[in-house]
């Protein structure tokens, strides 16, 4: 991981003066298992990561669909390689629906296909 002089951290940064730091990489199953527990609320931020995330809990989705505040940040999934339609099926597969923090309905395709670089949603 890099630490950004700014405190910021993550796997890639434009800055020339970053502090690499070595960290131990889990999945939300594998923590689920290791504590026996059941999350009651999920809340992934984690900078275009929200795919390996959902793909490292599917077990848990599978068993217990606990609502997910999810911010979604579109840009970052589409400049990996990963549509941000993927992020979306994945939770779809699970029998996930789509609001707005406002609580507002949204359709899949609001979703995968919205204009804003950073989406903020409720998936439950």
């Amino acid at each position: 991981m890099l630490i950004a002089a700014n405190g910021f951290a993550g796997i890639e940064s434009s800055e020339a003066d970053c502090e690499s730091v070595d960290v131990e990489i889990t999945t939300l199953d594998e923590e689920v298992d290791r504590l026996g527990v059941r999350p009651d609320l999920l809340k992934i931020d984690v900078e275009g990561f929200e795919y390996e995330v959902l793909v490292g809990a599917r077990r848990l989705l599978a068993s217990h669909t606990p609502p997910i505040c999810l911010e979604l940040h579109l840009g970052l999934l589409d400049r990996r390689g990963i549509s941000p339609r993927q992020v979306v099926e994945e939770l779809l597969s699970h029998g996930y629906r789509f609001r707005t923090y406002h609580g507002l309905d949204l359709c899949a395709a609001d979703v995968w296909d919205s204009m804003h670089a950073v989406l903020r949603l409720i998936a439950c």
